[in-house]
């Protein structure tokens, strides 16, 4: 798929991205019971194991995005050597039998600036990257920004970013984003955070919907998710019914070490989301930056940014894992191709 240049033609260039691109995650209308509810929030994250020298450094490593099988893991850093810019987008691949990660290699400048790229979302078919950029020709401090590739071997392969559009971004700053497929007449959906006016504090949790046709959708302000404080970058389950996102609440001084990552769940994609739970101090370290929260397709792996003091740098990349996710009813049939 030759990549677009329709910056000032969104409608067209998602239905593009969206509809010609063949994702491999998907929801249906689904709805689980209570009792499987009930065991979805019980279930426990082990306590986070910092990534390593193999893919940590003593800069700043944040913001990641894991592969639909695992093996690979995008993420920002401010590290200098091989870089652009303040802070770019790198990758590392994990071997499939010893489980190690490899050497971290920077996308190139293509994607790259010498401003700031910030990874927020890695499609499952691992052709679409969104990521938060404060480039130039943007809408306004930062944006979010798309670029695609058809080779999902290839980590040089991302074509030309895109800007998303100023229906989706503002003169403000865009801080998150993430998709949610859809499919049986479900429209698809982007998830973004933004400090645009009118929310109910410093950076709101909104969505937009994507019908048929293509184009974006106002976004809409998620109120049951949202506080006075900061509710930013987010990462949404592949059956829709989880989203896990970072807050200061009830902080409202924007006091970065308050960040702790927070959980909300729904029945059914229909309905309104939980009363969001703070996922404890087996996740969260108190006093510390608790960010940038990326699920694994199947929901059993959460990779997140973290400043606690075992780390190799100011912020370090930590993973968690749990032993299993959301027990559906025998009569429920997940789509997730």
């Amino acid at each position: 798929m030759k990549i677009p240049v329709l910056t000032n033609r969104p409608a067209l260039w998602i239905t593009v991205l969206v509809c010609q691109l063949s994702f491999s995650g998907s929801v249906t209308a689904t709805r689980i019971d209570k009792d499987s509810l009930r065991n979805h929030k019980s279930y426990e994250w082990k306590t986070p194991i910092n990534l390593g020298p193999g893919v940590n450094s003593s800069a700043n490593d944040l913001a990641p995005a894991l592969s639909k099988d695992g093996l690979t893991l995008y993420f920002s850093s401010t590290r200098l050597a091989g870089g652009f810019g303040g802070e770019d987008i790198w990758v590392s691949r994990r071997d499939p039998k010893t489980g190690e990660w490899g050497e971290p290699v920077n996308i190139g400048p293509i994607v790259n600036s010498v401003g700031m790229e910030r990874v927020r979302y890695l499609s499952p078919d691992g052709r679409l990257l969104l990521f938060q950029s404060d480039r130039g020709q943007g809408e306004g401090g930062s944006d979010i920004w798309a670029t695609t590739r058809k080779r999902i071997h290839d980590d040089s392969a991302w074509g030309p970013p895109i800007n998303l559009g100023s229906v989706i971004n503002s003169p403000m700053n865009e801080l998150g984003a993430t998709y949610l497929f859809g499919n049986s007449g479900i429209n698809h959906k982007l998830f973004i955070s933004s400090n645009r006016p009118g929310g109910l504090g410093g950076a709101d949790l909104y969505s937009s919907d994507i019908p048929d046709g293509g184009s974006f959708g106002v976004p809409v302000n998620l109120t049951e998710l949202n506080s006075a404080s900061n509710d930013t970058c987010m990462s949404i389950s592949s059956d829709g019914l989880e989203i896990i996102f970072s807050s200061n609440r009830p902080d409202l001084n924007n006091s970065m070490s308050a960040f702790d990552l927070w959980v909300s769940t729904r029945s059914s994609i229909f309905d309104a989301w939980s009363v969001p739970k703070n996922l404890g101090s087996t996740v969260n370290a108190e006093g510390f930056l608790d960010a940038n929260p990326a699920l694994s397709f199947d929901g059993t792996t959460l990779v997140f940014t973290s400043t606690r003091t075992n780390g190799l740098g100011g912020m370090d990349l930590y993973i968690s894992t749990r032993e299993k996710r959301l027990k559906l009813s025998e009569n429920v049939s997940l789509a997730i191709k």
